[in-house]
């Protein structure tokens, strides 16, 4: 599937079945996003700083 998004079509599907089958695809797949997601910010190869918070930030 393209995103996400399109697993929630089959969340909404009248049948019990597909509607299960979606609920365990879109788990594994956020579940992989999340982990991939992480994997990048440990990784040394992201050496650049993250944005300072809104509140720290001062106006010049």
């Amino acid at each position: 599937m393209s995103s996400v998004l399109d697993y929630y079509w089959g969340l909404a599907d009248l049948s019990s079945e597909k509607r299960l089958i979606s609920a365990k695809q879109l788990i594994s797949a956020l579940s992989t996003f999340q982990k991939e997601f992480e994997l990048k910010k440990v990784t040394p190869e992201s050496k650049e700083k993250p944005a300072a918070p809104v509140e720290a930030r001062t106006e010049d």
